[in-house]
This record gives C-alpha cells, sequence and structure tokens, in this order.
C-alpha cells in the first residue's frame, strides 16, 4: 500500500482515464476517491509523539539533577522526538 494524495486527482484526469463514454461516472469515482480513508491519522501521530517528547523532557529534568550521565542521551532523544513531529507534520516532504 502507498500513500496518495486523492485532492491532486481532478476530475479530468478521471475523465481522461474513463474515456469520454463514462464521463458521467466522474462524480461516482471522486466520491470513491474521497470515501477511502486515510491511512494514517496525523493529528493522532502527532499527539502520540508530544506524549513521548514530554516524557524525554521529564526525563531530561530528572538527568539534570540525579544522573547526568544520562543527559546527553536523553537530550538527544527528546531533539529525535521533536524532529519526527516535524516530519509527520510535514507529511514526509522536505522543508522546500
Amino acid at each position: 500500500m502507498r500513500l496518495i494524495d486523492a485532492d491532486w486527482i481532478v476530475d479530468s484526469d478521471i475523465a481522461n482515464c474513463l474515456g469520454a463514454e463514462y464521463y458521467s461516472c466522474v462524480p461516482d469515482v471522486r466520491d470513491m476517491l474521497n470515501d477511502q480513508p486515510t491511512a494514517y491519522d496525523v493529528e493522532a501521530v502527532v499527539e502520540q509523539l508530544n506524549k513521548e517528547l514530554e516524557l524525554a523532557d521529564e526525563e531530561k529534568r530528572r538527568c539534570t539533577v540525579e544522573n547526568m550521565l544520562q543527559f546527553d542521551e536523553t537530550k538527544g532523544y527528546a531533539r529525535g522526538m521533536a524532529c519526527a513531529i516535524e516530519i509527520v507534520k510535514r507529511g514526509g516532504r522536505d522543508e522546500k
């Protein structure tokens, strides 16, 4: 399975694929595309990653007081979580 952006598929693309004799089916195909579930819920994924980021930030605070040897590790983990959140929000696309 792969992710597609169904919003990029315009009615003229559908009509070209179906052929002129099936032009009346374009609304049905559009409805079918719109009814397909999203492969994943971006907001739910970001919410889960934010919870992980909060846990990592708490661990960083704990390490500054109790165990400085682990601070760099938890700092790196927190940075990784923050980067993952940004990647998910962008939909995996480059920052451009």
